[in-house]
């Protein structure tokens, strides 16, 4: 565990503060536990961007084809009406609107990377503010999960007319959509649980040790 690297390392310092402890040290087993957090965060953002443009290439496709007079059932065309367009506008904007949110909270995170932190228990007050944000953020995710999802949603029974289905095959998808939403949103919960609020714990603890080094 990186949290019993940290109390080695104080705990070889019997007599010494602990600001004489080896900074560089600390420094590692903190850039260690950083790295491994935003490789995680990096890769959820990765996944909803590809997601993002796959869908609202889908859709700018599929109103391109319509424009061009392209058939999508077998032996007759069914056009997009006016709700057809207007439902996969808003599904794309939908799915825009979750990608920026994403995107101004990555900035947000690199505005507080750049912030000056000369010390020690400076870096250490930065990662606390960056893993409570990322703990917010995922505490509040099941509202912007649900924006997305109705934007799937849309999409679907637009497909579905075009395509000449029965309308009726919109329930077994939503379930569908509806057992991932739980899925994403349980793993969302459990990256807090099991990474962030360990990590906070630790950062914590670390700190009170730079304050009061008997602590």
């Amino acid at each position: 565990m990186d949290f019993d690297e940290l109390k080695v390392i104080w705990d070889t310092q019997e007599e010494q503060p602990l600001y004489a402890i080896n900074e560089a040290g600390l420094n590692r087993v903190l850039s260690k536990r950083r790295r491994k957090l935003a490789r995680l965060i990096f890769w959820q953002e990765l996944q909803t961007y590809i997601a993002a443009a796959f869908s609202v290439g889908v859709i700018v496709l599929i109103i391109c084809l319509d424009y061009f007079g392209v058939s999508w059932k077998t032996g007759h065309q069914v056009d997009l009406s006016r709700w057809d367009a207007l439902a996969l506008i808003v599904s794309a904007a939908l799915w825009l609107r979750f990608a920026c949110h994403i995107f101004k909270g990555r900035q947000k995170q690199k505005r507080l990377e750049r912030k000056s932190a000369p010390t020690l228990l400076d870096r250490i007050d930065s990662d606390i503010s960056q893993v409570e944000y990322q703990i917010r953020v995922r505490k509040q995710i099941l509202w912007h999960y649900l924006s997305v999802y109705a934007g799937v949603w849309l999409f679907l029974l637009v497909i579905i007319h075009i395509t000449g289905q029965s309308v009726w095959l919109m329930a077994p998808l939503i379930a569908i959509c509806v057992v991932a939403l739980v899925i994403e949103t349980r793993a969302q919960r459990r990256m807090v649980d099991l990474e962030m609020h360990p990590w906070k714990r630790e950062l914590h603890a670390l700190r009170a040790k730079l304050t009061d080094p008997r602590s």
